[in-house]
């Protein structure tokens, strides 16, 4: 993992999670993830709790990148379906060798006189809010170029080890991470239809540039 010159990427907006939270296992689509995104970069550093993110709908459907006449039909079904999906979230800090945070994004979306009050689910509490240490900071101003979530989710994992320069995940890992368990199975789906994909957009579209290799268990 090597960094690009800054100077061809501004910040506008920086997202901060904890790394539990980078590393938590979900499927999401494009537009959730962008969604997701927004929402984590209008959190404060100082902010106590949660706040309602009210915006107008029309500028929802553009983040989400919807056009034509379903469109406010889709952005409905997107926040729905942010309050339904779930998100496994691996507690590491925990004195149980194996706690698991299951909870989803949104608590509620509601929509009135062509806006959108969206709320995040207070479970998710210690994964966004006053963060001192173990946490990522991500300049969504390049991610919401991308056209692949997996690119997304690659960037995410390879920004928090970003000092140290590398990141070793299985397989597993990446699918799970990924949301793609039980597809692309073999190691050339994996690559052709994920890595490959994400390492094109990373590297032409954000701060940073990966190049990866495949290792052998020993």
């Amino acid at each position: 993992i090597s960094k690009k010159p800054t100077e061809y990427f501004k910040n506008s907006f920086i997202a901060v999670q904890h790394n539990e939270l980078v590393q938590a296992k979900y499927s999401m689509t494009l537009q959730q993830k962008r969604i997701m995104l927004w929402l984590v970069s209008k959190i404060q550093p100082t902010d106590i709790d949660f706040k309602e993110h009210i915006l107008n709908v029309r500028e929802l459907i553009g983040i989400c990148d919807l056009s034509g006449e379903s469109a406010y039909k889709e952005i409905r079904n997107i926040t729905f379906s942010l309050i339904e999906k779930g998100i496994r979230i691996i507690d590491i800090t925990s004195q149980s060798k194996e706690r698991e945070v299951q909870v989803s994004w949104l608590s509620s979306a509601d929509y009135y006189d062509g806006c959108v009050k969206l709320s995040f689910n207070p479970k998710l509490k210690p994964y966004l809010l006053q963060l001192k240490d173990k946490f990522t900071a991500l300049s969504i101003s390049d991610l919401m170029q991308f056209k692949s979530v997996h690119a997304i989710r690659v960037y995410e994992l390879l920004k928090q080890y970003e000092n140290i320069g590398e990141r070793t995940l299985t397989l597993d890992e990446i699918r799970a991470c990924c949301g793609v368990v039980g597809k692309l199975k073999t190691f050339p789906n994996l690559e052709k239809k994920l890595l490959l994909i994400a390492q094109r957009e990373i590297n032409t579209k954000s701060d940073i540039k990966f190049e990866f290799e495949r290792k052998k268990a020993s």
